[in-house]
């Protein structure tokens, strides 16, 4: 979705499990024939790269920290859906100069 509305140049990704990551990355570079796919190592080092975050993950503890990510990153956290995941640190959350969700709870 996001390839359909800005001029990305790189993607890159991170997942618990390589080989999972890895056939991302060629589905991705399939779509996007344009544009560099990559995976990294971790999820901190991930965020020190990139000023677009998406997380779409079912962990029950934070991946990412405040100090992993770069100033004005924009975090599109869509695996936090119910009562008791947390992929991002609460710092981030505290930190953030716009916070949308679609559910209070």
């Amino acid at each position: 979705m996001h390839a359909e509305v800005l001029p990305l140049e790189r993607i890159s990704i991170w997942g618990r499990t390589p080989a999972h990551a890895a056939q991302c990355r060629r589905d991705l570079e399939s779509l996007l024939p344009r544009v560099a796919v990559s995976t990294v190592a971790s999820p901190a080092k991930l965020a020190g790269q990139v000023h677009l975050l998406i997380t779409v993950t079912p962990s029950r503890q934070p991946l990412l920290w405040a100090a992993d990510l770069q100033p004005r990153t924009h975090i599109s956290a869509g695996g936090s859906d119910s009562a008791g995941k947390q992929e991002l640190a609460p710092e981030i959350l505290r930190r953030a100069s716009l916070l949308q969700v679609d559910s209070p709870v």
